[in-house]
């Protein structure tokens, strides 16, 4: 985002970056010029109606100069003074042109332009499946200008046997209808018919396996891989959660060039909290370094298509949980084992969270950027008797 005069030799100085860029004129406030990643440059008008901040588009630079587009954001201004909302009258004009339109209709639209667009692809597709197999079943039929909370409340109601999912769909559909207000789908003003509900009550579900339950994964693992069950990836892609704490999609789709064995971590440049890294014990050093590399694919572990990652170990983890006589635990369950194990040797707060690549408190951030030598100590600590554990044989 810069901020300049913008006039014909500045607009054309703006180059494409990877996502919408701005540059702010400095004379006239609010007025502006977005320049989006195919190179389109569009003048526009911010500004701010009581709280909520708005944006009206100008007109497309080209047929349209500096000077005009100035020109009009003036006018608009001085419409603004006298009280009018030109985005909320936009978005009327648009309402009253396009008719009745049906969720299922616009769905398509707003998982495009929005979901996809601004999310990460696995969010993108958790929102996709929820969609799949309840919003559309239930409510796609519905007009989208018509729907009121009564509608949401029961939709939500539905679902009181899945609170948790229950409440996720309802986020997607406030997510959905903020999209339809912003995009003229709804009369404005109105208010988002998700508004006020009041969500389920959310039960944890963490639960933690003990030393003994993860032998028993060990001696499964172990004999998968003397029978040939499932992919040597799967198999120490499971041992790698176990002993580092991380995220079933942050070791899926490890790639060696995030991993480094001297120094003993994992540098993710995109995980769930965003870049992040993960101090690795020598076990987990171990095991990376001895993972054959199969050439031409940067993955850590490997799928069956050329250059592509293990699409997912779900497979594998139901056959080594049934084997060990743990049919109800949770792949994810092993990364806040590796968190109670740490609790159990009595590891501090801060380091637990560094174990596990925590960003949410700023002395664990503090902790493993200085020095991340009692982390790696607490790491082979905890995962001494893991590691021991998983390489199998009874105990």
């Amino acid at each position: 985002m810069a901020t300049g005069t913008i006039n014909k030799t500045t607009v054309d100085k703006q180059f494409p970056q990877s996502r919408d860029s701005y540059l702010w004129d400095s004379s006239v406030k609010g007025f502006g010029l977005k320049i989006t990643p195919k190179g389109r440059k569009v003048y526009l008008l911010q500004y701010k109606v009581g709280r909520r901040t708005r944006r009206v588009m100008i007109g497309v630079h080209g047929p349209l100069t500096p000077q005009q587009a100035r020109s009009r954001a003036q006018e608009i201004l001085g419409e603004i003074a006298t009280g009018r909302d030109p985005a909320a009258e936009r978005a009327q004009q648009r309402f009253d042109q396009s008719g009745p339109t049906t969720i299922e209709e616009l769905l398509p639209f707003f998982m495009d332009s929005h979901v996809r667009a601004k999310r990460r692809p696995r969010t993108a597709e958790e929102y996709q499946r929820q969609i799949d197999l309840h919003i559309q079943p239930r409510l796609g039929s519905k007009q989208v200008a018509e729907v009121v909370y009564g509608d949401i409340e029961r939709f939500h109601a539905s679902l009181r046997h899945k609170p948790v999912l229950a409440n996720r769909c309802v986020a997607t559909l406030s997510m959905f209808f903020t999209w339809c207000i912003r995009n003229g789908y709804r009369p404005h003003p109105t208010t988002n018919p998700c508004a006020g509900l009041q969500k389920f009550k959310e039960t944890p579900r963490e639960r933690y396996l003990d030393i003994e339950e993860v032998s028993a994964l060990g001696n499964a693992i172990a004999k998968g891989e003397k029978e040939g069950r499932h992919s040597i990836y799967a198999f120490a892609a499971i041992k790698v959660l176990v002993l580092t704490g991380a995220r079933r999609q942050e070791v899926l789709t490890l790639r060696w060039d995030s991993v480094d064995l001297k120094r003993g971590t994992l540098n993710l440049s995109e995980s769930k909290t965003g870049k992040k890294s993960i101090v690795l014990s020598d076990a987990a050093i171990e095991l990376l370094a001895s993972l054959p590399r199969i050439d031409d694919n940067p993955y850590c572990f490997p799928g069956t298509k050329s250059g592509e990652p293990i699409y997912d170990c779900k497979r594998a983890w139901h056959w080594v949980r049934e084997e060990a006589g743990l049919p109800d635990r949770r792949i994810h369950d092993l990364r806040h084992s590796l968190a109670s194990f740490a609790a159990a040797n009595n590891h501090s707060l801060p380091i637990i969270g560094a174990l596990l690549g925590h960003r949410s408190s700023a002395a664990t951030n503090r902790y493993t950027h200085l020095a991340d030598n009692p982390v790696r100590s607490a790491a082979n600590e905890v995962t001494r008797e893991l590691s021991e554990r998983l390489r199998g044989g009874n105990r």
